[in-house]
C-alpha cells in the first residue's frame, strides 16, 4: 500500500430528497488535507436567505490514513471514468470527491458496478463516521428549532424558494466557493492557481481546504486590527464588504495561503479569474497566512492612482 500523500482530502455532500421546506436539509463534510474537519449544514435549500451552520473539529490521529488505505483496498483511487445511475425517485442524494496527488476523483453513490457500489458505500459510512457525535447532535437540534420556527411563520419567505441553479460549465472539483454568514470567497485549485502567476521562482501551488480557510478567517480580524494602517492609503472597510480569493503556495515545503481581498471585481468572473487591480486604495489588499503556525505576513494595501 502506498503512503497517504500530503494533499489527500475528501469532500462528501448529502442532500435530503426534494421535500418542501422545512423538511429538506443538506450538508457538506470536508476532511483534510490537514488534521481539521469541517461540516457545513443548510437547514433548507441553499439560497441567499438560508443560514449556513459551520462547525470545525480535529480528526483523530491516523483517521485520514485509514480512509486512504480503505480507498486503496477497494480500488477506488484508480484513474477511470465512473458512471452512476442517480438516486431512485424520492431518495436522498449524496456524493464523494477525493483529492489525491493533484487529481480529483468523483465517487458516485449509485455506481453502475455492484462490487464497486459496495466499496463506495463502505467508504461513505467511514467518512460520515468522522463527524463527532456532539457536533451532529448540536446541528440536528438547531435544525429541529429551525423547523419549528419555520412552521410558526418566523422564517423569511425566501427560504421556500427552489435551489439556486449551479452553473453547469464549471468543471467539478475545480475552484471551490466558501460561504458563511460573514464572508464569501473562492479557493483556487492548484491547477487553476497556476493562471494567477503569483508564485515566485522555486514556489509551487497547492489546494487549501475549507477548514484551513475557516481557521485563517477566525484569526484575520485581530491581525488586521493590530497591523492595518490607519492613515494612507486609508482605513480598511468592514471585512464583510470584501470578496476573497485563496491561493495555496508551497514555499520551502511550508504551506501558505495568499488571500486576495477586493470590494469590486470590475465585471470579472471572480470565482474563476484572479482579480488584480493595480491601485484602487483600501478596496483592495492582500495578505499571506502560514498554515502550520497560524501567522500572517506580507499585508499589502493598494494605493490610489
Amino acid at each position: 500500500m502506498k503512503p497517504k500523500p500530503a494533499d489527500f482530502s475528501l469532500q462528501y455532500h448529502w442532500s435530503e430528497s426534494a421535500l418542501p421546506p422545512p423538511y429538506h436539509y443538506e450538508y457538506t463534510l470536508h476532511l483534510g488535507p490537514g488534521s481539521q474537519g469541517l461540516i457545513e449544514f443548510w437547514p433548507d435549500y441553499p439560497n441567499p436567505g438560508t443560514p449556513v451552520w459551520t462547525e470545525t473539529f480535529e480528526l483523530k490521529a491516523g483517521d485520514l490514513e485509514k480512509l486512504f488505505t480503505l480507498l486503496q483496498a477497494k480500488g477506488l483511487l484508480e484513474a477511470q471514468e465512473r458512471s452512476g445511475q442517480g438516486p431512485p425517485p424520492g431518495a436522498p442524494a449524496d456524493g464523494l470527491q477525493v483529492t489525491v496527488e493533484g487529481r480529483q476523483i468523483s465517487l458516485p453513490s449509485y455506481a453502475a458496478g455492484e462490487k464497486e457500489a459496495e466499496g463506495i458505500a463502505e467508504v461513505y459510512e467511514a467518512v460520515k463516521a468522522q463527524i463527532p457525535e456532539p457536533i451532529w447532535t448540536k446541528l440536528m437540534g438547531q435544525y429541529e428549532q429551525y423547523q419549528q420556527d419555520f412552521l410558526a411563520g418566523r422564517q423569511p419567505a425566501e427560504n421556500s424558494l427552489p435551489p439556486t441553479p449551479v452553473p453547469t460549465d464549471i468543471p467539478e472539483g475545480m475552484n471551490e466557493v466558501v460561504r458563511t454568514g460573514d464572508f464569501e470567497g473562492v479557493i483556487f485549485s492548484a491547477e487553476n492557481a497556476m493562471t494567477t502567476g503569483i508564485a515566485a521562482k522555486g514556489e509551487a501551488y497547492w489546494t487549501p481546504s475549507p477548514a484551513e480557510v475557516l481557521a485563517l478567517e477566525k484569526q484575520l480580524g485581530p491581525y488586521l486590527q493590530e497591523n492595518a494602517p490607519r492613515d494612507y492609503p486609508g482605513p480598511l472597510r468592514n471585512l464583510t464588504e470584501y470578496k476573497r480569493q485563496y491561493v495555496g503556495l508551497l514555499v520551502n515545503e511550508q504551506q501558505f495561503i495568499r488571500v486576495n481581498f477586493f470590494c469590486d471585481a470590475h465585471g470579472m468572473d471572480w470565482q474563476r479569474e484572479f482579480v488584480f487591480i493595480a491601485d484602487g486604495g483600501s478596496c483592495y489588499f492582500e495578505v499571506k497566512y502560514e498554515v502550520e503556525t497560524g501567522k500572517f505576513s506580507a499585508l499589502s494595501i493598494h494605493g490610489e492612482s
